[in-house]
């Protein structure tokens, strides 16, 4: 309706930022939309914001952010396959932040660079206990092992350790938990809230508060039992404390300060990867 009136249609196909700075994978769905709107198209893709605020992170940094911008006119489009449109978008929008500073060294200035890094690194890379990291300025600690590490304005990792990567880290705690068995997983949270989502202004009401425990058949907190194959979906915000997800008609919000909700979503993908086979 809106491209039939001469109106300009904004879709975020990767769904959301990355903790690691690598690119969502796009639906092919994207792909079809275009092609079925014989409109023109237009792709952005943006460098440098990864950097200046980490998804994970409590607080922005100072550094550049550059813009990609390619038009495909709807001639263009018409001549297209759907596949063909899809290989353009995917081209143009998939990134790894990761590699571009790498290659270019920009600087990301700003106070107190480790702060919330709990929130999307949920073990210890060196002692490789879960939910014991902590961040204190530009440092993160283990005070049950005594790992320490800095992060520099060009978001390099120092430390005891080779890793030099952020995203470094993030591979190897997924490495670990995939290789963990389900049965194995157990995770509690003390200071959990659970609140029911109601109506099209989303009004929440508190359902309660209080332990939240977290296995390999879902997530527990006092009365209310979730169970992983009920679950269709669950979705991250602040910085991942908060997840948002709905069983079937009610809609929930769980959340707490110290909430690892990176890591109860990985269980969640598991355990439903696991019931599929």
């Amino acid at each position: 309706r809106y491209l039939k009136a001469g109106q300009c249609v904004a879709i975020f196909p990767e769904g959301t930022r990355t903790f690691d700075g690598r690119t969502n994978p796009i639906k092919p769905a994207t792909a079809k939309l275009v092609k079925m709107g014989r409109c023109n198209l237009v792709t952005i893709g943006y460098k440098g914001g990864y950097f200046v605020e980490p998804k994970w992170a409590k607080n922005w940094r100072k550094g550049p952010i550059t813009s990609d911008l390619k038009i495909y006119t709807k001639e263009e489009i018409a001549t297209m396959s759907v596949d063909e449109i899809y290989q353009h978008i995917t081209d143009d929008l998939i990134f790894d932040a990761q590699d571009y500073q790498d290659e270019h060294q920009f600087e990301y200035n700003g106070k107190n660079l480790a702060e919330g890094i709990e929130n999307a690194l949920f073990m210890c890379p060196k002692c490789h206990k879960f939910e014991t990291l902590k961040a204190d300025g530009d440092k993160f600690y283990c005070p049950e092992c005594g790992f320490e590490a800095i992060i520099d304005n060009k978001g390099y990792v120092h430390s005891e350790l080779p890793m030099t990567k952020f995203r470094e880290y993030y591979d190897a705690q997924k490495k670990a938990l995939d290789e963990m068995p389900l049965e194995e997983m157990h995770f509690e949270n003390s200071e959990s809230i659970l609140d029911v989502v109601k109506g099209k202004k989303h009004k929440t009401i508190l359902a309660t508060k209080g332990k939240l425990v977290v296995d390999q058949e879902g997530l527990h907190i006092n009365e209310y039992n979730f169970l992983f194959k009920d679950i269709i979906n669950i979705e991250l915000v602040d910085a991942g404390n908060k997840m948002l997800f709905s069983v079937g008609d009610e809609y929930y919000e769980l959340y707490s300060a110290h909430l690892s909700g990176l890591l109860y979503s990985f269980i969640f993908e598991r355990a439903k990867t696991n019931d599929k086979e």
